[in-house]
């Protein structure tokens, strides 16, 4: 007995980064090859506005699957299993309760979530009333350096682990990785509590979210480690994330680099990787929900 397949649309093309014409990253030009690696999945539609862009993903795929420029129309006419949603992220909740309702199964969507609570919240009922799997492509879990860090401290290289801190640029378009890399450093432990504030005192707008000029962000997790991020451009703290525990310290310096003082280490270890590897987009996740 042949295998189930499972009917897969994506929802905005876009053009990728840094080529011509291009207004964001086009990340479905990186869901569609990830996806593709499960040969359970078959394309069979696509949603974009622009019939260029929708023309530029079919001959830069390979591909020559049913276009529309209405993802309502494309979920009422295709009966999808899974769905990726690559838009700007004001329009994430939207297509996403859209696609629940139209009884797609599996929904990948790109990060960050929603540009406000209320939104991420109703996609999350949505999706938990249906039975819907939801989930969004924070995709570095799976670089090699973050994986050995967090390996770092289960083991208890650093003793036990007191406090994570992390900064970036922005909430929105990068913050949203470091938030994800530090729960995934503390085992996705849910939060206690939240205080935050932000600055956003000039316009400043990417993919159609207003983003901050500064912000800090302390938290404290059930287990009761302790969490910091600061953002904006004069946001420095010596390093990208850094994990404290009760006899070391690790700090991530980038993606390939990371030192290490811990139990037994007089001086900082040095820890160099020379790619990041395991950089491929979890998307072969959304097949879990059926057999």
């Amino acid at each position: 007995m042949s295998e189930t397949k499972y009917r897969y649309g994506i929802i905005g093309t876009g053009i990728p980064w840094r080529e011509e014409g291009s207004s964001g990253f086009g990340m479905a030009h990186a869901h569609y090859p990830s996806m593709m690696k499960n040969e359970r999945a078959e394309l069979v539609a696509i949603s974009e506005l622009q019939d260029s862009r929708a023309q530029y993903f079919q001959q830069k795929q390979n591909t020559n699957v049913s276009h529309y420029q209405s993802y309502t129309e494309m979920l009422a006419e295709e009966n999808l299993d899974i769905v990726s949603i690559c838009t700007w992220p004001h329009l994430h909740a939207e297509i996403t309760v859209a696609a629940v309702n139209a009884g797609v199964k599996a929904i990948y969507c790109e990060k960050p979530m929603a540009t406000n609570w209320g939104d991420c919240k109703r996609m999350k009922v949505a999706a938990d009333e249906k039975g819907v799997l939801l989930c969004f492509n924070h995709q570095r879990r799976h670089i090699k350096l973050f994986q050995e860090v967090r390996r770092a401290v289960q083991e208890g290289e650093i003793g036990d682990l007191v406090q994570i801190e992390a900064e970036c640029g922005n909430l929105y378009d990068w913050g949203t990785h470091w938030l994800d890399m530090m729960f995934f450093y503390n085992n996705d432990e849910p939060v206690e509590w939240v205080i935050g504030q932000i600055n956003s005192s000039t316009e400043n707008v990417a993919f159609g979210a207003k983003m901050e000029d500064q912000a800090v962000l302390n938290f404290k997790w059930k287990n009761g480690v302790h969490g910091t991020m600061v953002t904006g451009d004069l946001a420095k703290i010596g390093a990208v994330h850094r994990l404290m525990g009760t006899d070391g310290v690790i700090e991530v310096l980038n993606e390939r680099n990371y030192r290490i003082l811990g139990k037994g280490i007089g001086e900082w270890k040095h820890m160099r990787f020379l790619k990041a590897t395991g950089v491929t987009l979890h998307l072969q996740q959304t097949m879990w929900y059926a057999p």
